[in-house]
C-alpha cells in the first residue's frame, strides 16, 4: 500500500510531465507514456477518466521508438518513420494538451487541500 506521500510525489511528477508537455520541452507521447507509467503510483483508477486519454496515445503510438529505444533502431530506419512520428506526435498533442491542463489543474488544487 502507498503512502499519502508517495501517492503526493507521482502526482506532482505528473503535473511536471504535464507541463513539460504544454511547454513544448517534452514530446505528448513520451509524456503520455510517462503520465500512464505514474498512474499506479499516484493512486489513480486503471481507467481513471483524467487519464485514459494518455492510455490512448500510449497504446496508438506503442510500435514507435521513442527515448532510450531510439539508440537501438538503425538511422535509416528512424529516418524511414520520421513522418509518421511527427503525424503521431501531432495528434497526441491534439489529443493530450487540454487533458495536461485538466491534470496540471486537478493535481495542483489536490496538493494545496
Amino acid at each position: 500500500m502507498k503512502t499519502a506521500s508517495e501517492i503526493e510525489e507521482a502526482r506532482r511528477e505528473i503535473v511536471v510531465t504535464a507541463r513539460r508537455m504544454l511547454e513544448g520541452n517534452l514530446s505528448f507521447i513520451e509524456g503520455a507514456r510517462q503520465i500512464v507509467a505514474l498512474r499506479d503510483a499516484a493512486g489513480l483508477d486503471y481507467l481513471d477518466r483524467g487519464i485514459v486519454p494518455f492510455i490512448a496515445i500510449d497504446s496508438e503510438t506503442d510500435t514507435l521508438p521513442f527515448g532510450d529505444v531510439r539508440k537501438l533502431w538503425a538511422p535509416t530506419a528512424l529516418e524511414k518513420l520520421q513522418p509518421e512520428i511527427e503525424r503521431a506526435e501531432q495528434w497526441a498533442r491534439e489529443t493530450a494538451a487540454r487533458h495536461c491542463w485538466n491534470l496540471v489543474r486537478r493535481f495542483t488544487r489536490s496538493s494545496r487541500a
